[in-house]
Formats: C-alpha cells, structure tokens, sequence
C-alpha cells in the first residue's frame, strides 16, 4: 500500500484544485489579480505559488503533442476529411488506439460542408475548431458555438474557407507564444475578459489552455516540489 501513496496523492492533490476552484470563483479570481501583480500567493499556510507562475511557461501547461503534426495523444488534432476518414478515427477511439481528439482544423485548400462538419463534431467529441489561413493560425471558436451556427446554414451545402468563417461569429484571435509566463497569459485573458486562449509556436496552432488548466498545472508542479524537500 506503502507504494502506491505517491502516485494516490499526484491523483488527489489536482482534483482537489479543480474542486476548489469551481467551488470558490472569486477566490480564485483573487488569486489570479495576486498573481498578476506579482504578489506572493500561499495556499492554506502551506505553499507560495506566485512564483511558480511568474517563471513558468505557459507550454508546460497540458500533456501530450499538441502540435499540428500529431497523430495521437491527449491533443490530437484533425483536418476534417469525407465519410470514410470519419470512420476510420471513429474506430481509432473505439479500439484505444487513440484517446481523444480535441480539435478539428479548418483550412483555406478544402470545400467543407455543414452536414459533415456537424458529423465530425458529434462523434469524436471536437471540442475547438481551429481556422488555418495559408498555413498561419487565425482563429479558434469553441466546437459547441461552431456547431450552433451551422444548424442555420444549407447543411448540404459546399462552402470554401473565406464563405463559412465569413459566417462564423464568434471567433476568437487572441493568442500567446508558447514560451509565455503563465502570469502573462493570465493577464492577458484578464483583459479580454475570457477563461480560455490559443497557444501558439511561431504562426502554428499547438492548443487552447484555460485559467483552470494553467492554476491546476502549475498548483500541482509546486506541491509536488514542496513534498520532495
């Protein structure tokens, strides 16, 4: 049982963030206004987390391969393809051999068609769809958001990149290198008042983060360091 203590405490320490976080939102926008301003943060006497995310980049934030070659991993991204490659990703996570797929690429070189894109949305579990104009990131929207406006279009109809984001609305282009301080990007998401924005590695897309992603992250790496002095 002795054994297994470490890896039962790495499980309990970032549910118990998340929980308090959802639970205590003004706290934890507290903690976010503390961070900014470069104000040291203690957690029940315990832990001083300021620093942590003052010096820690936003890229270690998240597991897996984000970047847009990636075939697998807990980023995967996709480009949405005809019937038969929807198939072939439906049995990839039936089987295991993929976990999950986070986000679906838009791009200027394909005719996409609502039907379709509704299709890949509801059964791999899309979460963001990603716009790519000329091979340069421009501009993510939540998947559910996505979704709602193309049941008010022809789902049948076929529509080339510039014709379907012209009516998209919503879509964000805020968006950080992922060699930022977690501190930054919390500032940033501050002033455009959103819980979520893109990282990105020069022009590419490699994922979206969320105030909750960065303080679990970053909360769990010092407690673990706490624990090993």
């Amino acid at each position: 049982m002795e054994a297994w203590i470490p890896l039962i405490q790495q499980l309990i320490w970032p549910l118990f963030i998340i929980l308090l976080i959802l639970f205590n939102r003004g706290r934890f926008e507290q903690l976010v206004d503390s961070v900014i301003k470069g104000r040291a943060v203690e957690i029940g006497g315990l832990i001083k987390i300021g620093e942590g995310l003052q010096n820690t980049e936003i890229k270690t934030v998240g597991s897996g391969d984000f970047s847009m070659e990636a075939v697998e991993g807990d980023g995967m991204m996709i480009e949405k393809g005809g019937g038969h490659e929807l198939e072939q990703l439906q049995r990839k996570l039936a089987s295991g051999e993929i976990t999950k797929i986070n986000n679906m690429l838009i791009r200027t070189d394909k005719l996409y068609v609502p039907e379709m894109l509704l299709k890949y949305i509801s059964s791999l579990g899309i979460k963001y769809v990603i716009f790519e104009n000329g091979q340069k990131y421009d501009g993510w929207i939540s998947a559910s958001a996505f979704s709602g406006q193309l049941l008010s279009m022809n789902p049948r109809a076929g529509l080339y990149y510039n014709d379907l984001k012209a009516q998209i609305h919503g879509i964000s282009t805020s968006a950080v290198q992922d060699t930022a301080k977690t501190s930054v990007v919390l500032e940033l998401m501050k002033k455009d008042k959103a819980d979520d924005v893109a990282v990105l590695k020069g022009e590419k897309f490699r994922y979206v983060v969320s105030k909750q992603d960065i303080l679990t992250t970053v909360i769990s790496k010092v407690l673990l360091e706490e624990s090993e002095k």
